[in-house]
């Protein structure tokens, strides 16, 4: 399904840019929210 595609993809792109950076975090929570 495209929702899980989209978060296989973002999940990548999170690991490129670092689990410590406060984008990604801020980004991480977004994404549960908007998940569930």
């Amino acid at each position: 399904d495209d929702r899980d595609a989209v978060r296989l993809r973002l999940l990548e792109l999170f690991e490129v840019v670092g689990a410590e950076d406060p984008r990604v975090t801020a980004a991480r929570r977004a994404l549960a929210r908007a998940l569930f």
